[in-house]
């Protein structure tokens, strides 16, 4: 028998823990609960099979095998028939049920997304009770509203379903509680928010992106494994697709400031998991950036085709999509198939704010050209291709652009991701080593050591980004060329003059500390 860890926050249920053939087994007494105000913890004491079975969640939860008779006992009566009929009940009054432990409303959308169980309409009316929303907001800790959560955009059925549930409930504010304040990001236009009012958007258009990204989810994992994402990737993209109206705004801390959809998670939510809320955050910015430069692509596409003669360095226009589709990619690196999945879905939701289930199915993927039917898990066998002349290799599968074969060049959006993964050249630019070393740079190009490397080093970024097919001679001409453009400013040894005087305040802040 092995006790989990932490087995003292739950000592009161006097419950044991083994792992029987890989599965978890809870084994405890039969017991009898009394709650009291102000605790979702209860006093416990050793009660009947009709006690226990009356004091749970649901009805389908309270079935009893009789290891003895060989057979199954529905001790409140229905618990039997509502498995059959796929119903969710409670064995008493369901505002009892939630008002002894709040937590248990969001089990009920947890389980009845799982399963694609009908919620019976008095848990409905008692999930949507003032009181109910009350004691869910004061009773509960925050960290366990994440592990349920978690347990929703990680697990098997429809986690839409679950956060529609939430908002019908309206309880997604007191669950994704928003900051006091929400500070506009200065890094991206107002012409690029989702909302005036993010927070709004939560009801509708977000859980019409949500929807979307769950259906492409589904269809992925049903046609090839190579295709599907981990269950860390469908947690970030369902985060990140609910809370996406959050993009461009940010929160203070005590350290500046931080994404508004980081914060959520973090602060709000209580994720434990941190690689979910940073990786949300990077997604929604990088989804937002790529549905916005698909129409720059379009337009730059368009002007490049009307250009007859041809040219071995890429048009002005198209060199700015290389660049922020570059910078996007640096920034979201192999998770760009994820990005790509929820810019899609940020387009298409925008199209038609009305995102059904059946419409997800039936009509987006046909109208709009996201089609996995000829997709296959072959395309992880693809031969790598170069990307520049530093021998540095870019394969599909590790890199993703296998996951994005679902593809297909019937509209604008389709087009743009097709591109980006097959021709632009760019997958795989966050592994890119320099053409032109730092040494090569203070001995041929004599550029002074220091921050003057740094300075070349990102011009070096910027240009391989607008040619990513540029090989090393093309990148010494260019460094040369901007050298003689923009000279480096005059930095002063050890760093910049403003460095210099940073830390002159550094020694007399000790000095009077001393004194």
């Amino acid at each position: 028998c092995v006790v989990i860890r932490g087995y003292l926050r739950s000592k009161h249920l006097q419950t044991a823990t083994m792992t029987i053939l890989g599965h978890s087994v809870d084994i405890n007494n039969l017991r009898t609960e009394v709650y009291h105000d102000g605790s979702r913890v209860p006093e416990t004491k050793v009660g009947t099979a009709e006690e226990d079975a009356l004091r749970r969640d649901f009805t389908v939860n309270s079935l009893f095998y009789n290891i003895n008779q060989d057979k199954v006992e529905d001790l409140t009566g229905r618990g039997l028939s509502d498995l059959k009929e796929k119903i969710l009940v409670t064995p008493l009054n369901p505002e009892k049920t939630f008002r002894d432990d709040p937590l248990r409303v969001l089990r009920a959308l947890r389980f009845s997304a799982r399963f694609q169980f009908r919620l019976d309409d008095k848990i409905v009316a008692a999930a949507k009770m003032e009181d109910i929303r009350s004691d869910l907001k004061n009773k509960v800790s925050r960290e366990r509203f994440a592990q349920e959560l978690n347990k929703v955009v990680g697990g098997v059925g429809s986690p839409t379903d679950a956060f529609q549930h939430l908002v019908n409930f309206n309880l997604h504010d007191v669950v994704f509680a928003e900051p006091s304040s929400l500070l506009k990001a200065d890094s991206v236009p107002d012409q690029q928010r989702s909302s005036s009012n993010p927070g709004n958007e939560l009801k509708g258009l977000c859980l019409q992106r949500m929807r979307l990204v769950e259906r492409i989810i589904r269809q992925r994992a049903e046609k090839a494994e190579a295709l599907s994402y981990s269950k860390l990737e469908r947690q970030v993209a369902y985060y990140a697709g609910f809370l996406s109206s959050y993009h461009g705004y940010d929160v203070k801390v005590k350290k500046g400031r931080q994404s508004a959809v980081r914060w959520i998670l973090r602060e709000s939510l209580k994720t434990a998991d941190r690689d979910i809320a940073e990786a949300a955050a990077l997604l929604v910015d990088a989804a937002h950036k790529l549905a916005a430069l698909h129409r720059v692509y379009t337009a730059a596409s368009e002007s490049t085709s009307t250009t007859s003669a041809p040219s071995s360095s890429p048009p002005a226009s198209m060199k700015q999509v290389l660049r922020e589709s570059g910078e996007v990619l640096l920034l979201i690196k192999d998770r760009f198939a994820l990005a790509l999945d929820l810019a899609y879905a940020i387009v298409v939701a925008a199209k038609d704010p009305v995102v059904t289930a059946e419409s997800a199915d039936q009509k987006y993927y046909k109208d709009f050209g996201l089609d996995f039917t000829h997709a296959t898990s072959s395309s992880s066998d693809e031969k790598s291709k170069d990307a520049g002349e530093d021998g540095g290799k870019v394969q599909h599968a590790h890199e993703g652009c296998s996951r994005v074969c679902g593809y297909k060049k019937s509209d604008a959006f389709s087009r743009f991701a097709v591109w980006l993964a097959d021709s632009s050249g760019l997958p795989g630019c966050w592994r890119w080593k320099p053409l032109v070393t730092a040494q090569e740079m203070v001995a041929e190009l004599k550029v002074p050591p220091g921050r003057g490397i740094g300075e070349m080093m990102n011009r070096q970024t910027t240009w391989r980004l607008e040619n990513p097919r540029g090989n090393k001679e093309q990148v010494r001409n260019f460094l040369e060329q901007s050298m003689q453009r923009n000279p480096l400013p005059a930095y002063g040894r050890g760093g910049s003059s403003g460095g210099q005087k940073k830390k002159k305040k550094m020694k007399k802040a000790k000095k009077s500390k001393k004194k």
